[in-house]
């Protein structure tokens, strides 16, 4: 009960999150409750369910792996290495 699923507005999960964390994003308003257990977290002047999943009310964007493979003829060396790390650099930094 310490974690709670985190969800895309697409409702891909992206994580898990503390329950601290997420009662945050409730409370911003970023969030909202997809899914709540029975106990409840209380606090002097609130009482909130505890979630077990929320789902983020905008739409995150999430950088997807590049998978780059050598041309045909051409081994895995260095340089084909080199290559490929700086074109996943540049598409995340692009993101």
């Amino acid at each position: 009960m310490t974690e709670v699923l985190l969800l895309n507005a697409s409702f891909e999960p992206l994580r898990l999150v503390s329950v601290k964390k997420a009662i945050v994003l409730l409370l911003q308003e970023k969030a909202e409750v997809v899914e709540a257990a029975e106990a409840r977290l209380r606090a002097q002047h609130a009482a909130f369910d505890v979630p077990l999943v929320i789902r983020l009310v905008r739409y995150v964007s999430v950088a997807s792996a590049v998978l780059l493979f050598p041309a045909r003829g051409e081994g895995c060396s260095s340089a084909t290495a080199r290559r490929a790390s700086t074109a996943v650099r540049s598409r995340v930094a692009r993101g």
